[in-house]
């Protein structure tokens, strides 16, 4: 099966992440631009250069995976700071539906974004201003949409007078969200009109009042005008959708419904609301399955997968919170212990076992990932990370579990990618450098500037200590260890391995 997959822009996570998955299955070939093809961070990609790839590729028998956001704004980032007229991107984006016009058998799965509104303040992924005015910015639309909605109060009144942001800056950031808005229900009639055949609107970041609520709100109502509630998914999510499209993509071409079973490691983990998103994690979990064409069901032996969740006790933390901050319940309102002894009983009935890692936000569970060698079951699963958000794990290992033949060389290379990567570098060595290194070459953690070789020397360097002392690694020596930032900061990094 070849699938046209066009990411939401050139980050590892949306461009390697869903051709590693797709790796693990010798009947799905992922075909993809060309890397340098995809723009750079705020430099965004080329349409000509979006418009080549698909024209070359397309023919009836075609199905394609596809970033909005790539197709209309050149890129994720793009999508935050451009200041394109409506009718210049909506032309871009009728381009599907010329493309669907010349071949008609053609399969589109669509993926797009709502517009998210940090409540930090950072310009590394947002326009200028947001520099010095992002968390004002947040909080200021927050406490209206709160008064719009729970009635006025004084307490919100003050907070709001308390917020000095130019009227010059609010009116740039909601005109360009008022064109995301109308690009987004423009997509929902492509939807509509059956050019596009499946679509997510997805939140980044989202929160349950502001800008990012509001939006989602408008667009929920138009979904329900217009009919399109089994067509089209909204729920919190970003850089894993490529994923989970790829999942249903295969799952529908051939006919499958894949039956999952659930099970967490804490009581409380399905109520818990993550870092970062809106919802209980039960409620994204449904979601997230249910992308990808599949359903939840209530035992193990009725199941074609189990996905172990790893939630916290009480309240979600960042990783590195885990090693001398971490909050007492991830101990009194969780056994992780037993959760990995159910994960060994499941295995050795023959069960295919998944795990999405979803304790902390940003980085793995480093005490799962040794109870988990200590029992040597690192490859003997069905999928495993931790990675930035619960829903960005959740889609990659879902996605993962569902596509991949067995427990196969290459899906033991991508577990092992991920307890480097995910693990390993989010939770430990990127803070270990970012408290201890930096500084000393005039860096920060947005900018590596000209030292990124001399960084990633050392982080290549701990990274084989911390690998080296797990049980796997003498069964899978590490051939080669490659990283790379991708947008010179320290958040991500690329990791290439060979095992």
């Amino acid at each position: 099966m070849n699938i046209l997959y066009l990411p939401l822009d050139e980050r590892p996570c949306n461009y390697r992440y869903p051709n590693d998955i797709a790796s693990t299955n010798s009947n799905v070939q992922l075909i993809r631009p060309e890397l340098d093809k995809l723009g750079l961070k705020k430099q965004e990609a080329n349409f000509t250069n979006i418009k080549a790839f698909l024209e070359e590729h397309c023919d009836n028998h075609t199905t394609i995976i596809c970033s909005i956001d790539m197709v209309v704004y050149g890129g994720l980032i793009p999508s935050r700071i451009h200041h394109y007229q409506f009718l210049e991107l909506e032309a871009r984006l009728m381009y599907l539906q010329q493309l669907k016009e010349q071949y008609p058998k053609l399969k589109i799965y669509g993926f797009s974004s709502i517009m998210r509104t940090p409540s930090y303040s950072s310009s590394d992924e947002e326009p200028d201003y947001y520099e010095q005015y992002g968390e004002q910015i947040y909080k200021r639309k927050a406490i209206l949409d709160k008064i719009a909605r729970l009635g006025d109060c004084e307490q919100l009144n003050s907070e709001l007078n308390a917020i000095d942001v130019p009227d010059e800056i609010i009116k740039d950031y909601e005109q360009r969200r008022a064109t995301n808005l109308q690009i987004n229900r423009k997509v929902l009639e492509l939807v509509k009109s059956t050019v596009i055949d499946h679509l997510v609107i997805f939140q980044d970041d989202s929160a349950p009042y502001g800008y990012t609520a509001i939006d989602q709100k408008n667009i929920k109502d138009y979904i329900h005008q217009l009919n399109l509630d089994f067509k089209v998914d909204i729920y919190p999510g970003a850089d894993e959708v490529g994923c989970s499209l790829l999942s249903r993509a295969y799952n529908e071409a051939n006919a499958i419904q894949n039956k999952i079973y659930v099970e967490y490691s804490s009581i409380n983990g399905p109520q818990l609301t993550p870092l970062y998103e809106d919802r209980p994690m039960y409620e994204t979990l449904k979601s997230h399955i249910d992308v990808t064409n599949s359903i939840i069901v209530e035992s193990p032996a009725e199941a074609d997968y189990l996905l172990m969740i790893n939630a916290p006790g009480e309240k979600m933390q960042e990783s590195w919170d885990q090693f001398e901050q971490r909050d007492r319940t991830y101990d009194s309102h969780r056994n992780l212990k037993y959760f990995v002894a159910k994960i060994k009983y499941y295995i050795d009935l023959g069960k295919k076992v998944a795990i999405a890692d979803c304790a902390y936000a940003n980085g793995c569970d480093i005490e799962l990932i040794r109870l988990l060698d200590e029992l040597n079951l690192l490859d003997k699963i069905y999928g495993y990370t931790g990675w930035n958000t619960h829903a960005n794990t959740l889609g990659t290992v879902i996605s993962t579990m569902q596509i991949t033949e067995g427990i196969n060389h290459e899906l033991i290379t991508n577990n092992i990618n991920h307890i480097i990567e995910a693990g390993f570098y989010q939770a430990i060595v990127r803070m270990d450098i970012t408290k201890n290194t930096l500084s000393k070459y005039d860096l920060n953690y947005f900018d590596l500037k000209q030292h990124q070789a001399t960084i990633v020397n050392l982080e290549i360097e701990q990274l084989s200590k911390l690998y080296k002392q797990l049980n796997i690694s003498e069964k899978y020596p590490l051939q080669l260890l490659e990283v790379l930032h991708p947008w010179n900061r320290m958040f991500e990094i690329d990791v290439n391995i060979k095992i």
